[in-house]
């Protein structure tokens, strides 16, 4: 029994250990395919709330455009003149600040 056993798992065992590499390219390949089909499949549904969601996504884009606007407006014109920028004389100088 033992011997029968032993003589059925030898060559599977050798199998593996001689296409291990193989198999396990297979098996990723095999995964990443099986989530981009679902992920496919998920894109592809329809919402069952479209007008829901169609309504929100419009209050946040009139929101995001008044807000820019408002940001817009408040920017200085090129041809304003502006403080002078100092730089410290007793330390060293940071190329980093504005």
């Amino acid at each position: 029994m033992n011997t029968s056993v032993s003589s059925l798992i030898k060559p599977i065992s050798s199998a593996i250990v001689r296409y291990h590499s193989t198999l396990f390219i297979v098996f990723i390949v095999g995964l990443l395919s099986v989530a981009v089909f679902l992920l496919s499949l998920l894109l592809a549904q329809d919402s069952s709330d479209t007008s829901a969601s169609d309504q929100s996504v419009a209050q946040t884009y009139a929101f995001q455009k008044d807000k820019t606007i408002t940001k817009v407006n408040e920017l200085r014109s090129s041809s304003e003149q502006t403080q002078p920028l100092e730089l410290p004389k007793d330390r060293r100088n940071n190329p980093f600040v504005e």
